[in-house]
C-alpha cells in the first residue's frame, strides 16, 4: 500500500487572534483576560453533615465554572494512624478541660474520626482528596461585582466556605482550565479529605461538571 504523505495544515492566525485574549493581567485577587475579569477561589470548608445533592447548586452559580479535582490518598495506613493519634489528643482535651466549648469540639472531632476509621477499616469505603476551584467572570465592573456577591451567598447557603488564593491566581486559573493540569500550590491549601460516598451523594446523576 502506497504511503500517503501527510499534509501540514497552515496556522490560522486570524482564528488565533479571535480566540486569544488581547492581554493577561495578573493581580493578587483576580485575573483580567482581555475584557473579562475572573475571580478564582477554592473551597476551604465543608458542612459537617450533608444531604443528597448537597453540591448540586454549585454548577448553577452565576457566571461561574467549578473545577473538581479528585486524587487518591496514597498511604491509607499512615492516614488512619494520623487520625488515631488525633483521637488520643482530643480525648486528652476532653478529659482535662473545664471549657465547655473545647470539650464539645473535642467530642465532635472524636466522633468524626472514629467514623472515618470505621468507614475505611470495617466498611471498606474509600477516602479521597478533594479540591474545588471556582472561577467567577464578568465583562463589566457591575456584572463582575454582582456575580461575586451571588456566588458568595450561594456558597454560604450550602455551608461552604471559599477563600481567594492571594498571589496564586495564575495557578488557580490553570487548575480551573481544561487545557492545563493541577497546581501543587493550590492543592496544598485546598485539598480536603472526604469519603467517595459523600462526594457521590453530593452529585447524584450529574454530568455537567469539569472533573479530573
Amino acid at each position: 500500500m502506497k504511503q500517503k504523505e501527510m499534509e501540514a495544515i497552515p496556522i490560522n492566525y486570524d482564528l488565533l487572534n479571535l480566540i486569544t485574549p488581547q492581554g493577561i493581567l495578573l493581580k493578587n485577587n483576580k485575573v483580567e483576560l482581555g475584557e473579562i475579569t475572573h475571580k478564582l477561589q477554592y473551597i476551604s470548608g465543608y458542612p459537617s453533615a450533608v444531604n443528597v445533592g448537597w453540591l448540586m447548586n454549585l454548577k448553577e452559580m452565576r457566571n461561574t465554572t467549578v473545577s473538581l479535582l479528585v486524587t487518591p490518598i496514597e498511604d491509607v495506613s499512615a492516614y488512619v494512624d494520623g487520625i488515631s493519634k488525633g483521637i488520643t489528643v482530643n480525648k486528652n482535651i476532653y478529659n482535662n478541660t473545664n471549657n465547655e466549648a473545647l470539650k464539645t469540639q473535642a467530642e465532635f472531632k472524636i466522633r468524626s474520626a472514629e467514623k472515618i476509621i470505621k468507614d475505611i477499616t470495617v466498611n471498606n469505603i474509600p477516602y479521597i482528596n478533594l479540591s474545588f476551584v471556582t472561577r467567577t467572570s464578568g465583562n463589566t465592573d457591575n456584572n463582575f461585582a454582582e456575580s461575586c456577591r451571588s456566588v458568595k451567598n450561594e456558597l454560604a447557603g450550602m455551608g461552604l466556605k471559599a477563600r481567594v488564593p492571594a498571589f496564586l491566581q495564575e495557578q488557580a486559573l490553570r487548575q480551573s482550565s481544561p487545557f492545563d493540569t493541577y497546581s501543587k500550590e493550590i492543592l496544598d491549601i485546598s485539598n480536603k479529605n472526604m469519603s467517595l460516598e459523600t462526594l457521590f451523594l453530593g452529585l447524584p446523576f450529574s454530568r455537567k461538571w469539569f472533573s479530573r
